[in-house]
């Protein structure tokens, strides 16, 4: 069965990593996981990478479910507004789309600029799970519009559980491209140069998809997209839970 809200959060996971803010970093943060290789067997190197890289991974997944068990939450507790907060909600993720066309920008949103711990060390798995925990708390000036239309989008659920699950989706589209690319070290950097030049055309469009769901979600047809999938589930129904139980 498809469900919009977990379409949503997928395609935002993908769409955060193919940021113009987040992929030319990509070999930056690669380089970091990999830490000093001298002579080191060149296979050996990679599982060192990729090791790392799913670490990093982890820790930027845990921070963004508890962020969306927090947002589940609220919007569990605040159920009996659902409609009202569904409509305010829309309203910010339009904000947000419109923010990552580049129509203007959320400066309280862009990148934080902090030292890092002395107990972060590169090419250490510890080193690599904290700074993804610090990646997912804002290193990213294209973090902030695009995990806040989805967190948006998990508090309007009314479900504690599925706002988690959501931003697990979420995590996902991001990881997953990522590892792919830590499994492929000779050649990411040749790879991330091929598509640069697609970049700002691919935030556009992601932001075009983002007002779409913020009208719906305004509106209160969020449940829309749904009908046109073949068994679809729409996530505004409060029986979400019950029906996976």
């Amino acid at each position: 069965m498809f469900d919009i809200g977990i379409v949503s959060a997928f395609l935002a996971g993908v769409l955060m990593f193919l940021a113009p803010c987040t992929l030319p970093l990509v070999p930056g943060y690669l380089a970091f996981l990999g830490g000093v290789a001298h002579d080191q067997d060149p296979r050996a190197h990679r599982w060192i990478v990729f090791s790392n890289a799913f670490a990093f991974t982890l820790g930027f997944t845990l921070l963004f479910v508890a962020l969306g068990l927090a947002s589940g939450a609220i919007g569990a507790a605040l159920i009996a507004h659902r409609v009202i907060l569904s409509r305010i909600g829309g309203a910010f993720v339009v904000l947000f789309g419109l923010s990552m066309i580049g129509f203007f920008s959320f400066p309280a949103l862009g990148i934080n600029k902090v030292r890092l711990p002395k107990f972060i060390t590169a090419g250490s798995r510890r080193g690599s799970f904290f700074m993804g925990l610090l990646f997912a708390l804002g290193w990213s000036p294209c973090l902030g519009p695009i995990l806040g239309s989805i967190l948006v989008i998990a508090s309007t659920s009314g479900h504690t559980l599925y706002g988690a699950y959501l931003l697990f989706v979420f995590a996902f589209g991001l990881a997953f491209p990522f590892l792919m690319l830590a499994a492929m070290l000779s050649s990411a950097i040749e790879r991330i140069a091929k598509i640069e030049r697609f970049l700002p055309a691919i935030a556009k469009a992601g932001g075009a998809f983002f007002v779409l769901i913020g009208l719906l979600l305004l509106f209160g047809k969020f449940g829309v997209l749904s009908a046109y999938l073949p068994g679809a589930l729409d996530i505004t129904r409060s029986d979400w839970i019950a029906e996976r139980m």
